[in-house]
């Protein structure tokens, strides 16, 4: 990378973005400054496998004074096919970077957006919701609170590729990230204990998926209960109301034989059993 002045003369010497040693393969650069000075660099990476990654420099306060943040960070490593990163750069120095990933039929868009502090603001997205179609050679732009997707599409079968474009919110995809559980889980799960054999207590884990229109968008009632052997109910853990999410409940079998014992989850529909063995 180098950098010039407005009279096009060049400022410093050539700075090398990626921080890799040896040298790996590294393609489809782009970069986007804001105002400020600061600048972000994104590229396709493989040093491990196909990955797309980002270089943080900010400006000081003077033409000569230009800082490295950090080392290089992955946006995203898949071993499939994924590349043509592209980056925008607000003036608050937050930031958006998209790429495409080709998923083994189509190529898929997605987009992540970051703190000032490389830190992410939101999950990785899905550029549109069309997803069974191929979706390319898109840009993004980061201005204004909002996030700017333009791409070439053939969703629309017989007529070949269109140009397609969205606008996101900030204020709704962080909304929607904190308050509607993006990033919760999208089944039921209960987990093996842990540990297993145990003596006296073991880690018993749960999910309660995030899946929308349904019951279970916002609460169900969930019912953890333990039982010996002989389907006598032994104790109950939980038997409330709960929001979708991840839990883990301890139980503790001092007061109890060794023996083979089963804990049961109930929630809504859902109907599990796992056994557990407790030696003393």
């Amino acid at each position: 990378m180098n950098r010039f002045n407005n009279a096009g003369e060049q400022i410093d010497s050539v700075i090398i973005v990626n921080d890799v040693e040896p040298i790996t393969t590294q393609y489809y650069p782009d970069i986007s400054v804001n105002e400020q000075g600061n600048c972000i660099v994104t590229w396709y990476d493989y040093r491990n496998k196909n990955g797309v990654y980002f270089q943080q420099y900010k400006n000081i306060g003077s033409s000569d004074l230009f800082e490295k943040v950090d080392s290089n960070k992955s946006v995203a490593d898949y071993i499939i096919q994924i590349n043509h990163p592209r980056v925008s750069i607000c003036n608050s120095s937050e930031f958006a970077i998209s790429w495409s990933e080709f998923n083994g039929a189509y190529n898929d868009l997605k987009f992540r957006v970051y703190e000032e502090t490389g830190t992410p603001l939101t999950e990785i997205l899905y550029v549109t919701e069309s997803q069974e179609r191929d979706q390319i050679n898109q840009d993004i732009i980061f201005a204004d609170d909002k996030i700017y997707n333009v791409w070439q599409d053939n969703h629309e079968l017989g007529v070949g590729y269109d140009i397609w474009a969205n606008v996101y919110s900030m204020s709704e995809l962080v909304t929607d990230i904190e308050e509607n559980n993006l990033s919760l889980p999208n089944e039921f799960t209960l987990e093996q204990n842990y540990p297993n054999p145990f003596n006296p207590s073991t880690t018993i884990k749960y999910t309660i998926p995030n899946i929308a229109n349904t019951k279970f968008a916002s609460s169900t009632n969930v019912e953890l209960k333990i039982y010996d052997i002989l389907g006598r109910e032994i104790k109950t853990l939980v038997n409330e109301n709960q929001k979708p999410g991840s839990y883990e409940i301890k139980f503790d079998a001092s007061n109890l034989s060794s023996g083979i014992y089963f804990y049961s989850l109930n929630a809504g529909e859902f109907h599990q059993v796992n056994k557990m063995m407790l030696l003393k």
